[in-house]
């Protein structure tokens, strides 16, 4: 190395650790601290929204590997939806036109899941939504055998074809399954025994 490239080599060097790139191998913790230490700064904007917003907003949803978030309204985005959310330290994502809010697929939900366990060849459901695609996903216990295929093929379509009262955007997917021990998680899923 010649003399004269060694102040070169040195200012490089400055500008990145300034520029704040990370060390080539971090720790396990600071590395799952940047990729989801943001996230209570996630769900104050999801509430802040739907607070702002409670007649467009259609929910939030964190990446699964923290480097990001997305936002749903059901019809345009607000200019000021995408103001306020550039305060987070992540890639923000938007879609509008959805056509539903979250507090409707959480009413559908309900009806759903209520409509589900008042049939009588139900054992037990849990039901779920997801917010950014609008569907109302059940998963129903029943008492018809599994080898009588096309008695629980006209069950799912009975329950699929439940009216929510809701705005059509809304679907509804039904699952038929062997045993049902959940309990809810979060706001969006309910689960309730008979």
């Amino acid at each position: 190395m010649t003399r004269g490239a060694r102040p070169a080599l040195l200012a490089a060097v400055l500008a990145i650790s300034l520029t704040g790139f990370p060390p080539e191998n971090p720790p396990a913790e600071a590395a799952a601290t940047g990729q989801h230490g943001w996230w209570p700064c996630d769900k104050q904007m999801g509430s802040q929204l739907q607070a702002k917003f409670p007649d467009e907003f259609a929910g939030s949803e964190r990446a699964a590997d923290g480097s990001g978030v997305w936002f749903g309204f059901k019809g345009e985005v607000p200019p000021e939806a995408i103001a306020m959310a550039k305060t987070l330290p992540v890639r923000v994502a938007f879609t509008g036109g959805l056509g539903y809010t979250e507090e409707e697929l959480a009413a559908a939900r309900d009806v759903v899941h209520q409509a589900v366990l008042a049939q009588p060849d139900t054992v037990n459901a849990a039901s779920a939504y997801d917010v950014k695609t609008g569907t109302v996903q059940t998963w129903v216990e029943t008492t018809i055998p599994p080898e009588a295929a096309a008695e629980r093929a006209a069950k799912v379509a009975r329950i699929n074809a439940i009216s929510t009262s809701g705005p059509p955007g809304i679907r509804i997917r039904a699952v038929l399954v062997g045993n049902i021990e959940v309990t809810p998680q979060d706001r969006t899923s309910a689960a309730i025994s008979r």
